[in-house]
């Protein structure tokens, strides 16, 4: 009943990682997340093909991504930045739109 807009401009990532998957060399297992999970996900037109890739890349998943109120987001994200820096607001989540999830 929900859908989760991310700002791909937000999501931290190794340059490196970018620039691999620039020239294709991603895991098999990005292309399995893509065709498993890809019809929910709408992608805005300036988000690049290898963000893309970042975001199905089954490397950054599992126990990353956290949903908090709104009121709480800003005092839980600093609270985590001290212990792991690169801790980043990436999105956010709204009413249900026409899909479930919004790269943007």
């Amino acid at each position: 009943g929900c859908t989760l807009h991310i700002n791909t401009g937000k999501v931290p990532y190794h340059p490196e990682a970018y620039e691999l998957a620039e020239m294709g060399v991603i895991p098999a297992g990005a292309y399995r997340n893509r065709a498993y999970a890809g019809a929910g996900v709408k992608t805005a037109p300036r988000v690049t093909r290898a963000m893309e890739d970042i975001c199905y890349d089954p490397q950054t998943s599992g126990g990353l991504l956290l949903a908090v109120p709104a009121a709480a987001a800003a005092d839980c994200l600093a609270e985590l930045q001290g212990a792991l820096p690169q801790t980043a607001a990436i999105g956010c989540v709204t009413e249900r739109g026409g899909a479930p999830v919004y790269l943007e």
